[in-house]
């Protein structure tokens, strides 16, 4: 993902030919202060950003498969979420890893309160029909089928949790 920046300022705004019709429309003035734009400047943004979203101009943007994320309250995305305290009250780092057979998520709480915890939930719709061993610093805490979505609502402090799918498939039944 790009960040473009505007540079200007009250006195000398800059301008970005939204519609390209080679004009500074006062629409297209790139001067925001800290507050509410215009109504002209909002729907001139925001029909910069769309069309350029839907033209496929701005690729979708791609979560990796190992990673490590500041988490200002909470973070949410394809394959997990993080709500840390009630979303507005701490900070952290999660770094995660997304595997077909292993996720793996650490927590490390920035705020002063290092007692807040978080509420993880996790995608495991590509895991489905399989067990899948939950474990906390490396010990059992819980035992499911994939195919949904699983919730652990307490993940604290450098701790780790890991879903892994067990390692002994099921014995058939013979008839």
């Amino acid at each position: 993902m790009f960040l473009h920046v505007h540079v200007g300022s009250a006195a000398r705004p800059q301008y970005t030919d939204f519609n390209g019709n080679g004009e500074n429309e006062t629409d297209e003035k790139q001067w925001w202060t800290h507050g509410y734009p215009t109504a002209d400047q909002q729907h001139a943004a925001e029909a910069w950003f769309l069309r350029r979203l839907l033209d496929g101009a701005i690729a979708q943007p791609q979560l990796n498969a190992s990673d490590q994320l500041f988490v200002a309250g909470f973070v949410k995305t394809r394959a997990f979420s993080l709500w840390l305290g009630d979303g507005q009250n701490a900070a952290g780092t999660l770094e995660y890893r997304l595997a077909p057979n292993h996720k793996t998520f650490a927590l490390q709480v920035l705020s002063n309160d290092k007692k807040v915890t978080g509420r993880l939930e996790v995608d495991t719709r590509d895991m489905a029909g399989r067990q899948i061993d939950v474990l906390l610093e490396g010990a059992q805490v819980d035992h499911f089928e994939g195919g949904g979505f699983y919730v652990y609502k307490n993940l604290g402090n450098s701790q780790t949790l890991t879903l892994t799918i067990d390692p002994q498939p099921p014995t058939p039944v013979l008839p």
